[in-house]
């Protein structure tokens, strides 16, 4: 009994996929990020998985969007080939750049009689601590894009500031009472 010995030759030519989760990112408190997975190599029939899965509107797609987040997180993007069941993984880091913003806005002095000077000041906290200003008034007339300006009020006004730390916007305001200069006898 002589069996004839066969070959089976195969000649694979599909490359094992690799994902990216793509670079890191820093976003602002509360603020969403849009992630992205960049496949190579493997079938070209994928099924995706990011987690962590309550932090995405959707973690079965490859280029989730995350909810507002109010922490830095790591998330990992799991695929899978679904026509050779070949897997890859990568991480994404979406880091939360300062906390919450608030600003407080005054004025030294708070009360001035009409036509002496007042100094507006803006304090912000929170967010990236690099702000960018804009104040505005009510009348309108008033503009300055410093922290601290000097304005000389001839009726009661409220001035507006307008802070962007690069991330978020926010908005505050303080109203300067104008009372008539007295009159000399």
């Amino acid at each position: 009994n002589n069996a004839a010995a066969q070959s089976l030759e195969f000649n694979i030519n599909l490359q094992s996929p690799q994902v990216n989760a793509g670079e890191d990112v820093e976003i602002p408190f509360l603020g969403t990020a849009d992630l992205e997975a960049q496949v190579t190599g493997g079938s070209g029939n994928f099924s995706y998985s990011w987690e962590p899965a309550d932090k995405l509107v959707d973690p079965l797609v490859p280029d989730p969007t995350t909810v507002s987040l109010s922490e830095t997180t790591t998330f990992t993007v799991h695929l899978n080939d679904d026509n050779t069941s070949c897997q890859a993984t990568d991480d994404v880091i979406v880091s939360i750049v300062g906390g919450e913003m608030s600003i407080s806005a005054m004025a030294t002095p708070d009360t001035v009689c009409a036509g002496d000077p007042t100094t507006l000041m803006a304090v912000p906290s929170g967010g990236s601590g690099t702000y960018t200003y804009s104040w505005t008034s009510d009348p309108p007339g008033f503009t300055s894009d410093i922290q601290s300006p000097t304005a000389y009020p001839q009726l009661t006004t409220t001035y507006y500031i307008t802070v962007n730390d690069g991330f978020s916007t926010i908005d505050g305001q303080v109203t300067v009472p104008v009372y008539e200069k007295p009159l000399s006898d």
